[in-house]
């Protein structure tokens, strides 16, 4: 029980700790998490939670069949969600539509602001989309690299919207 108050404590440190830029009023609001099962292990500081996961805080909203909570020193460090497919959803400045992804497998490091996006993986931003294999979205720098798969069957796709290229935000690194 004490694992799940702290998970849910570390969790809301999700947005004490993310970079700035994400809304001011996500970080003052509770963490809800609904599950049909959890798994918590205090000792190795990870909790696991099965079955159609919603985890939300503010803006900030993940879904999949399985999300991994890793906390470190009883802080919320990151974040696995996978699914058919997991979803991704923040709202980072109030004047831009939210972040949107989805993909099979996605990885959020609290540390570094890195949402990692692998297996059928699409990005939405500002009306800029880009799908692949693996997707590293930078939130931070708002930076984005994208690769196709190793055996080269997936190839990545960008489509950047006309105001975006002159404002230099989209970046295909």
């Amino acid at each position: 029980m004490r694992f799940l108050v702290l998970s849910i404590v570390s969790l809301l440190s999700l947005v004490l700790v993310a970079p700035l830029y994400a809304l001011q009023s996500d970080r003052e609001q509770a963490v809800y998490v609904e599950a049909d099962s959890a798994d918590l292990d205090e000792a190795k500081g990870i909790g696991i939670y099965r079955g159609n996961v919603l985890i939300k805080q503010g803006t900030m909203e993940i879904r999949g069949d399985e999300v991994t909570i890793k906390t470190r020193d009883s802080k919320f460090s990151s974040l696995t969600s996978i699914g058919a497919p997991a979803k991704f959803q923040q709202q980072l400045e109030l004047n831009q539509s939210p972040v949107l992804g989805d993909a099979k497998n996605i990885h959020y490091s609290v540390v570094d602001g890195i949402l990692t996006l692998r297996n059928q993986a699409k990005l939405t931003r500002d009306g800029d989309e880009f799908t692949g294999n693996y997707l590293r979205y930078d939130t931070v720098n708002e930076k984005v690299k994208a690769r196709r798969a190793d055996d080269g069957s997936e190839r990545i796709k960008i489509i950047i919207q006309p105001g975006t290229l002159n404002n230099g935000e989209a970046t295909g690194q």
